[in-house]
């Protein structure tokens, strides 16, 4: 059974805790924590979020050099080629099925963001850029499964007069081709299937946030001369608290505990006076 587990991230990793802070910008020079746990853990995919972005080229550049597996994102693409900045689509193997996992990032970064954290990219419409992708794995990787891996919400609004935000339910309708759909970004609870532009069945699934429960997906694909000839989707939000805590992944990243414990105990300056 292990074999066949894929283990996926669906970005904002690089914000919102002093250990991230601490590998963004205090010690740039060792490979970042984050990287060296998701790579201990034994990740298959990433992909990027905007709190990823919001932290700057260097930050998240080199954050992907250290991960030892893909970071996906389609839709951000580099203005000077016209080509993903990311990888816009990871291929797995498992037991003689075919994995296409599709990453997408919400594009209204630019409404929030100052251009100086994204130079030199841009991010375009999910559903334009799923129609253009799905395409090309049809035709070039023939799957058995897709899965699309959105940091995007389901309830799409326009942002700013221009940008399509949290349009992952959109796309997962109009777009045919997808078989699960897992959102995040808007940090709302979701499980649910929905039926397709073509009457095909998506599995939509949203964790929400802190990890506090997983999306769990099992799947089952019954095969005939190596075609896929039906498929069981079945999914669930799995509560992580029952689990307990490794104590492996403690003893191994006990150094790095210590290192970031320190820094934030680190006096900064003294009260002279009663404050209220």
């Amino acid at each position: 059974l292990g074999e066949n587990v894929i283990l996926i991230d669906n970005g904002d990793i690089l914000q919102g805790q002093p250990t991230v802070y601490y590998y963004n910008y205090i010690d740039t020079l060792a490979p970042h924590l984050t990287a060296e746990m998701m790579n201990f853990m034994g990740y298959n995919v990433g992909n990027m979020g905007n709190h990823d972005i919001e932290t700057g080229p260097a930050v998240f550049n080199r954050w992907v050099g250290d991960c030892q597996f893909p970071i996906l994102g389609a839709n951000t693409v580099n203005t000077a080629t016209g080509q993903p900045h990311f990888k816009p689509y990871e291929v797995l193997h498992r037991d003689g099925v075919k994995i296409v996992v599709l990453g997408l990032i919400t594009p209204a970064i630019p409404a929030w963001l100052s251009e100086n954290l994204w130079k030199g990219l841009r991010f375009d419409d999910m559903e334009q850029t799923a129609r253009q992708w799905m395409k090309t794995i049809r035709e070039k990787e023939n799957p058995d499964l897709v899965i699309g891996m959105f940091h995007a919400g389901q309830d799409a609004q326009l942002m700013a007069g221009l940008y399509r935000e949290n349009a992952s339910l959109e796309v997962a309708r109009n777009v045919p081709g997808f078989d699960i759909v897992l959102m995040g970004h808007d940090h709302a609870r979701e499980h649910k299937k929905i039926v397709n532009a073509v009457g095909d069945s998506v599995l939509i699934m949203d964790p929400s946030s802190n990890g506090v429960v997983v999306s769990n997906v099992d799947v089952t694909l019954k095969l005939r001369d190596d075609k896929v000839i039906h498929k069981t989707i079945t999914g669930v939000l799995s509560a992580t608290e029952g689990y307990g805590i490794s104590e492996e992944f403690i003893r191994h990243f006990a150094p790095q505990y210590q290192i970031i414990q320190n820094f934030v105990s680190k006096k900064t300056g003294r009260f002279t006076k009663t404050i209220s």
